[in-house]
Order: structure tokens, then C-alpha cells, then sequence
């Protein structure tokens, strides 16, 4: 079973100024449409996937749950790696991976109050 991904831009939610508060609004699925707005995902594990192969962070909020969201920088080549990863195709070495997602949750822990 393969799973089709859809982009969502994200904006800052007005009512939620001091707040974490986002509004996810689907887009038109376009090449171009893809690489004007972020990914944005609270899995740390897919996070330290795309991490590891090679995609850069554009940010990393971490809440005071110890939770953690990641932005990076939306691509069509992103869209294909989160889809490879979620219909396990995605080929990274496993060393890698797991000191990356380990790195990602200590920093999650590191911040809970």
C-alpha cells in the first residue's frame, strides 16, 4: 500500500500570537506550490530520517510537553523522501539514523519543564 503525501503551508494563527498556534491550509499540489511552503512535522523519527539524509532543518521549536516540531524547507525531492520513508523505502544507514534520532529526543527531554 503506498501512501500519497500532500503539502500544507503553515501560518501563524492570529488569535494565537504568544502561543504555538498554526493553521495548516492544503495547497494546490504543484511543483512550485511545494517549494514555496515548509514541511512541518511534530515525528521525531521521521524528522531524524530526513535529518540524516541530508535534508537541512529550517527550524525546531521545542514545547514545553518535550515534544519538538521541525520545519524544513518544502522541495519536490522532500515530498519524494517523506513518501519513500512512509512506504519504507527510504535507504539510510542505520547507525546514522538512530545517533541522529537520538540526538533529536534527548533535546526534546532536555527542554521539559
Amino acid at each position: 500500500m503506498h501512501r500519497k503525501l500532500t503539502f500544507f503551508a503553515v501560518e501563524k494563527s492570529a488569535a494565537d500570537q504568544c502561543a504555538l498556534g498554526f493553521i495548516l491550509i492544503p495547497n494546490d499540489n504543484t511543483m512550485s506550490q511545494s517549494e514555496k511552503f515548509p514541511f512541518v512535522t511534530y515525528d521525531a523519527a521521521l524528522a531524524s530520517a530526513l535529518i540524516t539524509k541530508g535534508y537541512k532543518v529550517q527550524s525546531r521549536r521545542y514545547l514545553r510537553s518535550g515534544k519538538a516540531y521541525f520545519t524544513f524547507h518544502g522541495a519536490e525531492s522532500l515530498k519524494r523522501a517523506i513518501e519513500l520513508y512512509w512506504n519504507d523505502g527510504l535507504l539510510l544507514n542505520a547507525r546514522t539514523l538512530l545517533a541522529e534520532y537520538k540526538r533529536t529526543v534527548e533535546k526534546s527531554n532536555d527542554r521539559r519543564i
